[in-house]
């Protein structure tokens, strides 16, 4: 099955550039490009491809306000969230409003196909330069004192919340109540001092403590 894409890309060379890694994949087709944030929401509405790719820096309306209605108004499109900024609060930030992948620009070529696969299969898709196998991370401290261990329940909660479930599912899968996962969620927040529950997740991805279960596939 082939993947429609649009792109959002305010810079013309690079667009081209993408347009060239497309040709390239048979299992991919671009069907409608944007100069900037107005632009992107009327390709959406206008093609309506599988997946967006999003210059999170855009003229008239940015990628993060793009991604944002998009969201609002439940559209059924994927959005991966394309940048030349590395930091950890970009990605947190941009999954948060419900971006579903999130690739650095000079991946593409290398990253863009499994990406998309990644999403598509409704698991959240990271570049390889966002992530981070650390031994240490916010979630560990070689200091005993200031220790938080997650629990595996706690792991589990967050996988499968990467992999887009819903509370309904995740319950059913861990023999809890709808109840029990949320109250699992707001301790966890309030235990390591995160904005959303979301915000972990990711920290948990970058801290190598699990993958979405796509995210590695060849």
């Amino acid at each position: 099955m082939v993947t429609s894409i649009v792109i959002a890309e305010d810079q013309l060379v690079y667009r081209d550039s993408l347009k060239q890694i497309l040709k390239s994949m048979p299992s991919l087709e671009l069907v409608g490009t944007a100069n900037n944030g107005l632009e992107a929401l009327d390709a959406v509405n206008r093609y309506r491809p599988d997946v967006l790719l999003l210059d999170i820096e855009m003229p008239v309306m940015d990628g993060g306000k793009v991604l944002k209605q998009l969201k609002q108004e439940n559209a059924k499109v994927k959005v991966v969230i394309l940048t030349v900024f590395g930091h950890n609060w970009t990605v947190e930030h941009s999954v948060a409003l419900g971006a579903d992948g999130f690739l650095e620009k000079g991946d593409e070529y290398e990253e863009l196909e499994k990406c998309i696969e990644t999403v598509m299969n409704d698991n959240i898709y990271l570049g390889s330069k966002f992530i981070k196998p650390l031994l240490q991370s916010k979630f560990v401290s070689t200091d005993k004192a200031r220790t938080k261990p997650l629990q595996p329940e706690d792991v589990q909660l967050m996988e499968k919340t990467a992999e887009r479930k819903n509370t309904k599912a995740i319950a059913s899968e861990l023999h809890k109540s709808e109840r029990t996962v949320e109250r699992m969620r707001t301790r966890m927040i309030n235990k390591h001092s995160a904005p959303d529950f979301f915000a972990l997740v990711i920290r948990g991805i970058m801290a190598g403590l699990f993958f979405p279960k796509d995210t590695l596939k060849k």
